[in-house]
């Protein structure tokens, strides 16, 4: 438990010390206007995310429990459950962003013409980030009840942190926040391959 505990607190680090060293770098990068869609975008993701209903700390929860009493019944039910569960939710909430997205992007009264039409696609894009980011947080947490703490301590920080710095990338070479945020579901569908 120590030592699982010790990998999250690195990876939130490594995330925290990359956030502070390069937001002020993207703003300058990119303007305070496309940074503010970005923050939309980051602050629609994490809030989606939190819809998984605790689905994750229960798979820890469940499989472990499984794995330790070597119920293979049991272990095969909750990973079922959890296969199904979480595509779902996982579904659900991208299908939420991806339909809903233009209705989201309206609530920002000084939004208008194709800084709407910006809005709105980003918030769409957004769901297939949330699809991804559902999925790895399942597995993440499969990974700990198999005690797999090496790979986890790779990938998690490693995900997120590949993101950022490719963002700063982008902005440094003039793209708006949608090449960034298209670059974001593709390395979530490369994290989502790589945990699996």
């Amino acid at each position: 438990m120590l030592r699982n505990g010790f990998y999250n607190i690195v990876g939130a680090a490594v995330r925290i010390a990359l956030g502070l060293v390069l937001v002020p770098v993207l703003i300058r990068l990119i303007g305070v206007d496309e940074y503010g869609l970005w923050a939309l975008v980051s602050a629609t993701i994490g809030i989606v995310s939190m819809a998984e209903a605790g689905l994750s700390v229960s798979t820890t929860v469940f499989v472990s429990r499984d794995l330790a009493n070597a119920d293979t019944e049991g272990l095969a039910a909750s990973l079922t459950t959890v296969a199904g569960m979480g595509l779902a939710l996982a579904t659900l909430a991208a299908l939420f962003l991806w339909l809903l997205g233009p209705t989201l992007a309206g609530l920002f009264l000084s939004a208008a013409g194709s800084r709407h039409e910006s809005m709105a696609h980003a918030l769409q894009l957004c769901g297939l980030v949330v699809w991804s980011r559902h999925l790895q947080q399942i597995l993440l947490c499969l990974e700990q009840a198999y005690q797999r703490f090496g790979l986890m301590c790779v990938l998690n920080p490693a995900i997120p942190s590949m993101s950022v710095l490719c963002l700063v990338l982008f902005a440094r070479y003039g793209a708006g926040p949608l090449l960034p945020l298209r670059w974001a579901g593709a390395v979530g569908f490369d994290g989502l391959a790589a945990h699996i």
